[in-house]
C-alpha cells in the first residue's frame, strides 16, 4: 500500500508540475500579446498623427499660396473671398469634385478611401434624426467589398478619421454603445452625391492642394 501511496504521490506531483508549466506559458504567451497589441497601438497613434499632420501641413501651404498670389482656378471678375459657394465648401466636398486620374495620383490611400465613402454615403448610411449614420461595420464591408479584401481595424479608423476631419461642420465622428459613428449633414451628403457623375468631367480643381484647404 505504501508503494501504491508513493506511486500516486509522485503522479500528482508530476501533474502540478505540469500544470504549473502549462500555467506559465500561458502567461508568457499572454504577455507577448499584450507586448504585441501595445506596438499596434502605438503605430496607429504615429500614423495617425502623421496623416494628421500631412493635412495641416497642405492646409498651410494652401494658405500661404492664397496669400502670395492668385489661385488658377480663380475665374476672371469672380471674387472667391466674397463668394458663399466657394468658401462653405469643406475639403471633403472639394476631394469629391476631383477627377479619378487627379485623385489617383494627389490623395493618399485612405484619403481616397474617404472620398469613395462619401461619394455614395446615401447608398450606404442609414437615415436618422441626426443625419446619415454610419458606423465602422458598415464602412469595413464597403472597403472589403470595394476592394475584394477585408481592410484592417486601424484603416476603418483612419478612414473615419479623415472623413471627420475634411468634412468639418458637415461630419461628426461619434461613439455610442461602444460603437463608432460616422454622422453626416443630409445636405452635404446630397452635394457629396452629386459630384460623383461629374467627377471626371472638367472645371474641377486639378491639384489636391486647391482641394485639402479649410475653406
Amino acid at each position: 500500500m505504501t508503494a501504491t501511496a508513493d506511486a500516486t504521490d509522485s503522479r500528482t506531483v508530476e501533474q502540478l508540475i505540469q500544470t504549473v508549466e502549462d500555467l506559465r506559458d500561458t502567461v508568457e504567451q499572454q504577455a507577448d500579446r499584450i507586448n504585441e497589441l501595445e506596438t499596434e497601438l502605438a503605430d496607429y497613434r504615429a500614423h495617425n498623427e502623421r496623416d494628421k499632420a500631412e493635412i495641416r501641413q497642405k492646409i498651410a501651404e494652401v494658405e500661404n499660396q492664397q496669400t502670395d498670389a492668385p489661385s488658377e482656378d480663380t475665374t476672371p471678375g469672380v471674387d472667391t473671398e466674397k463668394d458663399p459657394s466657394k468658401n462653405s465648401e469643406t475639403p471633403l466636398e472639394r476631394i469629391c469634385t476631383l477627377p479619378e486620374h487627379v485623385a489617383d495620383r494627389e490623395l493618399t490611400t485612405n484619403q481616397e478611401r474617404a472620398r469613395f465613402i462619401a461619394r455614395d454615403i446615401q447608398d450606404y448610411a442609414e437615415k436618422a434624426p441626426a443625419g446619415l449614420v454610419i458606423d465602422s461595420r458598415a464602412i469595413k464591408r464597403v472597403l472589403t467589398a470595394s476592394e475584394g479584401k477585408r481592410p484592417h481595424t486601424q484603416t476603418v479608423a483612419r478612414v473615419m478619421n479623415f472623413l471627420d476631419d475634411l468634412g468639418k461642420e458637415d461630419v461628426q465622428q461619434k461613439k455610442r454603445r461602444g460603437k463608432k459613428l460616422i454622422v453626416i449633414d443630409p445636405e452635404a451628403a446630397t452635394r457629396y452625391t452629386a459630384h460623383h457623375d461629374r467627377c471626371d468631367g472638367e472645371g474641377g480643381p486639378t491639384h489636391a492642394e486647391g482641394v485639402i484647404s479649410s475653406g
